[in-house]
This record gives structure tokens, sequence and C-alpha cells, in this order.
């Protein structure tokens, strides 16, 4: 319906809700990047468990945010998978917007599918550079069975083998951009 309105609107991605192989046929894309985002500054269209696809707009780095966020210091960072995220509500409804609304500089770095290796790799890549007050790691069990694909994919392996490796995700957002593009169209 909104492609019908003009609209371009992009599945909602991240690592966690593609296929190994798929992760890897993008990967290829962009060299030897493994994205832990999503794609940056578009309509993503969230899960519907509540009847409804909530339409957001992600922000730099494809993360379900408001894009003023990174405007100032952050109190509190939210690390997880889809409920971190707020994947199936309205942005006004997700963890860091009622954070927020009690004044908290509060942001999200969660993705559906995210198991405990992603996120932590999340956390070095984007977590860490913004020094964050508080972090808040939203773990379920379903996030340690991930565990068990994720440390097979030697890139990932890195984060926990290598305290000084970084992918250095924050600055090849373009590029990251572009693979989900075509990977998706």
């Amino acid at each position: 319906d909104k492609k019908k309105e003009g609209l371009k609107i992009y599945p909602n991605v991240g690592p966690g809700n593609l296929t190994v192989e798929q992760v890897y046929t993008l990967k290829s894309k962009v060299g030897d990047i493994f994205p832990l985002g999503g794609i940056s500054n578009e309509l993503s269209a969230l899960g519907n468990e509540a009847g409804y696809f909530p339409i957001v707009k992600m922000d730099k780095y494809g993360f379900n945010n408001p894009p003023d966020v990174y405007n100032k210091s952050i109190d509190i960072a939210i690390i997880g998978d889809s409920f971190a995220e707020g994947h199936s509500v309205e942005s006004k409804y997700n963890i860091a917007s009622i954070l927020n609304k009690k004044n908290y500089n509060s942001i999200i770095f969660g993705k559906p599918g995210n198991g405990s290796l992603i996120e932590y790799a999340t956390f070095r890549e984007y977590v860490t550079p913004l020094k964050p007050k508080v972090v808040i790691w939203l773990i379920y069990e379903n996030d340690f069975m991930d565990l068990n694909e994720e440390i097979n994919i030697p890139i990932l392996k890195r984060y926990l083998t290598d305290n000084n490796f970084s992918q250095n995700l924050i600055y090849k957002q373009n590029e990251i951009d572009k693979a989900y593009k075509d990977f998706l169209d």
C-alpha cells in the first residue's frame, strides 16, 4: 500500500534476521565487513505482532532512533534483539522513547534475531564510542541459542579474541547501505 503511495520502504534488516549464507553474500559485496546495523535514514517496516506494520525511519546507522539522539551525550544505551528495538510497536512506544520522556537521552542498538555475540560486537562498534552513562543489555534465552551459529563466523569471533579489533562500522555506513539495498532489491 505504501509503495502505491510512492514511498520507498525497506524491510527491517540486520545481521540476526538473515541466514548465515545471506550475511556472507552481503559481506562479499562490502568487502571484509560484517554489518551490525541496518539501512540508514530510510523508512523500514517493523514486525506485525499487533495487527499492523509500524513504519519507522531508521537513524544514521540503521537503528530505530530519532536522528537528533546523537546531538548530546547519551544517558542510556540499550542493546539487544527485537525486544530492545521495539520491533512491533511505533517508535513512540519503544523502551528508549519511554525513557526519553523521563528526560534520559536514550538510544537503541537492537535488531531482530541478534544473538549474544552480535550484540557484543554492536556494543564494541557503536556503544563504546558514545560513552553512555548506563548500558542496558537485554538478554533472552534465544540469544544464547543464536550464539551457536554466531561463534562460527570468524569476523564475529575476533571481537572475543582481540580486544583492539574493530570494523570501524560507524565510518562505513554508505557501503553497508548500498550492500543491503542491492541485496534487497
